[in-house]
C-alpha cells in the first residue's frame, strides 16, 4: 500500500490484510464507508447510529511470526522439539477466496478437496513454496506452513505468532471512531498499514524483553452518583497513589501524578468503547476535587443532562521517568508519562448512565407543571428534537417534575388505558416510558394520548394534573 515502504517490511515474516473497493458498488467502497441508501434504517443490525461515510471496515489484521526456534525466551527450560530445517517457515501461500456455494475459490477446503489434496497443496504447491504476494485485490486466504517435525510420543514443538491490528487512526494517535467520521479518513486509510507493522514489531520487543515492558499505572475503581442539579457525578478514592512500580524504588516508585477523566456520547448506547473525549485532567490531590478527610475525589459534568446516555472513563497517569531498565538490565533511556488502560470493566462503564431529575418538595407539592418529554414525540432519526438520539434506545419518554410517589395513566384517544405504573423513588423526580403498553401487546401507535398522574405522596395526596401526548411513528 505504501510503496516506499517495501523493502523496509521484506525481511518480516508478517502477513496482513485490510478492506478494499468493492466494484459491486457505484461509490469507493474502500474501508466500507456507511451509506444511508444501501442500509435498512429500521435494522439495528444494519443502522446503530452512523453518520453517512462513517468508515466501518478500516481496520489493518495481521499475524507474524515471533519465534520458531528453541530454546525459546520465555521457557528455555523446556526442551522443544526443533524443525528439521531452521529456515522457515516451510511454505507460504495465497489463495484467492470467493463465494463457498458456487465455489469460487481455490483455497483448501473439505467441500472441494480430500485431506491429502489439502495437504498437499499446503506443503507441494505447484508455484513454490513461496506464493508471491497479489498484486491486485481481491478475497484471500493466507497460511503459513512449519515444519517438518519429528515428534516422538510426549515430544512437542513450539511456535509463537502474534495477532495485530492497525489503523490510520493508530498510526496518527487519534481516537478510532472520532477519526472514521473524518472526511479524511478513507484517504488517510493506508497509514493502517504504518501501523499494524508497528505493532507487529512492538510485539516482537514486548516478547524479546520477556513481556517485562514499563508498567502503566493502575486501574482505578470509581462511582457514579446524581447532583442536586441532575448531572452526572464520579467518585474514586486516593488508593492508586500508594502504589509502587515496580521498576523503581523510594518516593520515585509512587509516580500517580493525575487523572484522566474521559466522556462518550454515543449515538447507540451499545457503543461502550467510544469515541471518547478528554474533559479534564485532575492532578493529585487538587483540591477543587479532593476531600483531604475522606480520601474521595469528586467530579461533576455539568455537561451532562438528564435524560442523556453517557459513558465514562477514568484513568491514572504516572509522572514518566528519566530511564528505565529491563529485567535483563539493558537502558532504555527516557520512558514518557504512562496512562492506564480501558478494557477492564472497573475501568468504565459497561451500560450507558442517564443522570436524572432529583426529588424536590416543589414537585412533592405539584406546584409545578408535570411534562412528558419529548412531546411530541417522532420516531425519526434525523430529528433529535422530538427524540432521544439513542438509536439503542429509541422509545423513550420521560415524566417529569413529578412528586416522588404517584400513579401515572395514560389513554389512547378513545378512552383505552395503555399505561399505568406507580412512581415510587424518594430521590426521582421523574420515570422513563418505553411505550410498552399495559396488556404487553406491543407499543403504542401514532396518535393522541391522554395523561393523568395522580399523587400519593403527603404533601399533595390526591391532587391531579392532566396533558396530552402527540406520537408520530
Amino acid at each position: 500500500d505504501n510503496p516506499e515502504s517495501t523493502m523496509v517490511y521484506k525481511e518480516l515474516v508478517f502477513a496482513y490484510q485490510r478492506d478494499d473497493d468493492w466494484l459491486g458498488t457505484p461509490h469507493d467502497d474502500t474501508g466500507d464507508p456507511f451509506k444511508e441508501e444501501m442500509a435498512r434504517m429500521g435494522s439495528y443490525n444494519e443502522f446503530q447510529g452512523q453518520s453517512e461515510n462513517q468508515l466501518m471496515g478500516f481496520p489493518y489484521i495481521g499475524f507474524g511470526e515471533l519465534d520458531v526456534i528453541p530454546p525459546f525466551k520465555n521457557d528455555p527450560e523446556i526442551a522443544y522439539v526443533s524443525p528439521l530445517s531452521e529456515n522457515q517457515p516451510y511454505a507460504f501461500q495465497w489463495w484467492f477466496n470467493g463465494t463457498l456455494d458456487k465455489f469460487e475459490y481455490d483455497e483448501p477446503s473439505e467441500e472441494k478437496h480430500t485431506d491429502p489434496e489439502m495437504f498437499n497443496m499446503m506443503i507441494h504447491p505447484e508455484d513454490g513454496l513461496i506464493s508471491e504476494n497479489p498484486d491486485s485485490s481481491t478475497l484471500g486466504t493466507h497460511a503459513f506452513i512449519y515444519g517438518p517435525y519429528s515428534l516422538s510420543p510426549g515430544e512437542k514443538a513450539k511456535i509463537v505468532v502474534a495477532y495485530v491490528g492497525g489503523s490510520g487512526a493508530d498510526w496518527q494517535n487519534e481516537d478510532e471512531f472520532t477519526w472514521t467520521m473524518t472526511k479524511e479518513a478513507q484517504s488517510e486509510l493506508k497509514l493502517g498499514e504504518h501501523s499494524v507493522v508497528r505493532n507487529y514489531r512492538q510485539a516482537q520487543l514486548a516478547y524479546n524483553l520477556g513481556f517485562d515492558l514499563p508498567d502503566p499505572p493502575p486501574d482505578i475503581k470509581f462511582k457514579f452518583e446524581n447532583t442536586n442539579l441532575g448531572e452526572i457525578g464520579l467518585v474514586w478514592d486516593n488508593k492508586a497513589e500508594s502504589a509502587m512500580d515496580p521498576d523503581y524504588s523510594g518516593e520515585e516508585a509512587k509516580d500517580v501524578s493525575a487523572y484522566r477523566i474521559y466522556k462518550s456520547w454515543p449515538p447507540s448506547f451499545d457503543w461502550h468503547w467510544g469515541p471518547w473525549e478528554l474533559v479534564a485532567e485532575i492532578p493529585v490531590g487538587d483540591p477543587s476535587h479532593y476531600d483531604d478527610n475522606t480520601g474521595l475525589y469528586k467530579y461533576e459534568d455539568t455537561e451532562s443532562f438528564a435524560g442523556y446516555n453517557y459513558y465514562y472513563s477514568i484513568r491514572t497517569v504516572d509522572s514518566g521517568h528519566d530511564d528505565w531498565v529491563d529485567k535483563f538490565g539493558q537502558s532504555h533511556g527516557p520512558i514518557p508519562p504512562l496512562e492506564s488502560g480501558m478494557a477492564s470493566p472497573e475501568q468504565k462503564n459497561m451500560i450507558a448512565r442517564s443522570p436524572f431529575q432529583p426529588s424536590h418538595e416543589i414537585y412533592n407539592k405539584m406546584s409545578e407543571q408535570i411534562k412528558v418529554v419529548p412531546n411530541p414525540y417522532r420516531l425519526d432519526f434525523k430529528d433529535p428534537l422530538h427524540m432521544y438520539p439513542d438509536v439503542a434506545d429509541p422509545y423513550k419518554l420521560r415524566f417529569i417534575n413529578l412528586p416522588n410517589h404517584c400513579m401515572i395513566r395514560v389513554y389512547s384517544a378513545s378512552g383505552d388505558l395503555v399505561l399505568e405504573k406507580e412512581h415510587s423513588k424518594s430521590i426521582s423526580a421523574e420515570i422513563s416510558w418505553r411505550q410498552d403498553t399495559v396488556t404487553f401487546s406491543g407499543r403504542i401507535v401514532s396518535g393522541i394520548y391522554f395523561w393523568v398522574v395522580e399523587s400519593l405522596t403527603s404533601e399533595s395526596k390526591g391532587k391531579i394534573q392532566k396533558g396530552t401526548l402527540a406520537v408520530v411513528k
